[in-house]
């Protein structure tokens, strides 16, 4: 599976892009993942050129806002006192939700390639790529559990040190102290075991969608 995140664009057609992975999660044959993968080329290529087309509508909003701050600046105190930058504000805001957009192109540019690439060509293709993902969660899988080895280390530590705690104020002083330590010890990995379980799960996913193709 292919979770290829397509945020609303205004320079392209975003429901069309979300359309065309979805084909591609769909697709059951492999002779439809080569079709794809032309398309998919085809489609970097029109992206580009929108993007070539915001950079020219990002010059021109530049020179624009130039302007605007020129024209304002050359007012006198009293005329800027009764003034409004609204329009430079306005050309502002266009010109990064332009550049944001371009950013975001990019990168859909970069993941559509990334994919083209994964994509099998072949049944000899299919069964290294399966066997690769296999693999690959094998080592996911160890990494994970000696990230719970920690995690539990961790915890047998802090259990330690409460039942050596003192009594009364100085004690549950002690008990917070060693709460504070054992949250902020097990904090990255937590975070870690949870990416790995990502991962894994994308892993799943992916080993499932590459077997219809047998």
């Amino acid at each position: 599976m292919f979770d290829i995140e397509v945020p609303s664009l205004s320079q392209y057609s975003s429901a069309y892009l979300r359309n065309f992975i979805a084909e591609l999660n769909a697709s059951q044959r492999l002779s439809n993942l080569e079709d794809w993968s032309k398309r998919a080329n085809e489609e970097v290529e029109k992206i580009r050129t929108t993007i070539a087309n915001i950079e020219s509508k990002l010059s021109k909003l530049k020179q624009e806002i130039e302007q605007a701050k020129r024209e304002f600046e050359s007012k006198s105190f009293l005329s800027k006192a009764f003034s409004s930058r609204q329009e430079e504000r306005k050309l502002i805001d266009e010109y990064n939700g332009l550049a944001k957009e371009k950013e975001q192109l990019g990168k859909l540019i970069d993941e559509l390639k990334s994919t083209v690439e994964f994509l099998p060509r072949s049944q000899s293709d299919l069964k290294e790529l399966i066997r690769g993902c296999q693999l690959r969660k094998k080592e996911l899988t160890a990494e994970k559990k000696a990230v719970n080895e920690q995690i539990r280390e961790i915890r047998v530590q802090a259990r330690q040190k409460t039942a050596n705690t003192s009594s009364g104020k100085v004690g549950t002083d002690q008990r917070k102290n060693i709460r504070y330590w054992k949250e902020n010890q097990l904090s990255p990995y937590e975070n870690k075991k949870a990416n790995l379980e990502q991962q894994i799960i994308k892993l799943d996913k992916t080993i499932l969608w590459l077997e219809r193709f047998k």
